[in-house]
């Protein structure tokens, strides 16, 4: 949790800077800057609540199940491999169930 406050803090910080620097444009650039340092600002905010549901999600589920439903897991090399040992699926089984429903 406190490196996800870190990552905040330095967007935070980063946003506030960029800004100075937008306003210190002339005006006819300054629309411009405005549209990039919005876009910029939305795409590091998106990553940085992508990145919080993320570990949301791993402090729910487990390491065993996050490792298995994490969404930027690859896809398996060898689809005809065997699955996983049954205490494991078990494992992972039991920690889904565990899950809070809303």
């Amino acid at each position: 949790m406190t490196a996800s406050l870190l990552r905040v803090a330095t967007v935070v910080v980063a946003a506030t800077l960029a800004f100075v620097a937008v306003v210190q444009l002339a005006p006819e650039r300054r629309a411009v800057a405005v549209s990039v340092y919005l876009l910029l600002l939305g795409a590091a905010a998106l990553r940085l609540l992508v990145r919080l549901v993320w570990d949301a999600a791993r402090a729910v589920l487990g390491e065993a199940a996050w490792e298995l439903l994490r969404p930027d897991r690859e896809e398996p090399r060898e689809h005809d491999a065997p699955g996983l040992p049954a205490p494991l699926l078990a494992r992972i089984v039991t920690a889904l169930e565990e899950v809070p429903q809303p």
